[in-house]
């Protein structure tokens, strides 16, 4: 059964083709708490709901392939990762799953380990509400990830251009993103550097560093 009861189909796209260049290695293969960082996320977005789950690799693809052995996901490489960026690895995942069952999917920073799975449901459960929303995890006034896209967007989302993000898309369609507030601040924390993994594995399930307004880098979406 779906999460709260909602018979919907949902898919997830985790975007995990980035070189890790700040970090200065494969950066997803990481563990914490047991598990790498991206079997975390994953393993948690397939708790929360998500029925089929697409990877997109790109840099360091086999560690990423690797870190995840064993798990029900489709893999799908972005062999464009340098030129076409993170809006690449997010078209191409989408692509992959137009013409399946998914009426919306998550889309999901391979980074965020520490999102919690009621957090995500109830995304699922917003998004149920108003099948017509875009929906958007909200923390400390701040907006965060995952982001739930209704497959209705994915069109558009496919057109965009090079040198565009998702962000380009939710200020076109601003009417109609809902905005989730959470009590979980892993939906705005991501492990980019190893000072960022450091406070990972000393905090783990402890709440992390979220960075202060105006100080934080620009994210693709």
């Amino acid at each position: 059964m779906a999460p709260f009861g909602v018979r919907k189909v949902i898919a997830a796209v985790v975007l995990a083709a980035g070189e890790a260049s700040r970090m200065g290695r494969s950066k997803l293969d990481l563990r914490a708490g047991g598990r790498s960082i991206l079997a975390r996320l994953v393993g948690m977005l397939l708790e929360a709901g998500a029925s089929h789950m697409v990877v997109v690799t790109g840099g360091h693809r086999a560690a990423v392939e690797a870190a995840l052995k064993g798990l029900p996901v489709e893999f799908v490489h972005n062999s464009a990762f340098r030129k076409a960026g993170m809006l690449g690895s997010l078209q191409a995942g989408l692509q992959a799953l137009r013409g399946g069952a998914a009426e919306a999917a998550l889309i999901a920073p391979g980074d965020y380990p520490n999102v919690r799975a009621e957090t995500v449901r109830a995304l699922i459960a917003a998004w149920a509400e108003a099948p017509e929303s875009i929906v958007v995890p909200s923390y400390s006034m701040r907006r965060g990830h995952p982001i739930l896209v209704p497959a209705a967007d994915w069109p558009a989302i496919l057109a965009l251009r090079p040198g565009e993000t998702l962000r380009d898309h939710l200020r076109r369609e601003a009417a109609r993103v809902r905005h989730v507030v959470v009590d979980d601040p892993g939906v705005r924390f991501d492990v980019d550097t190893p000072e960022d993994y450091q406070r990972l594995i000393e905090g783990d399930e402890a709440q992390p560093w979220v960075p202060p307004r105006g100080n934080e880098p620009s994210r693709g979406c």
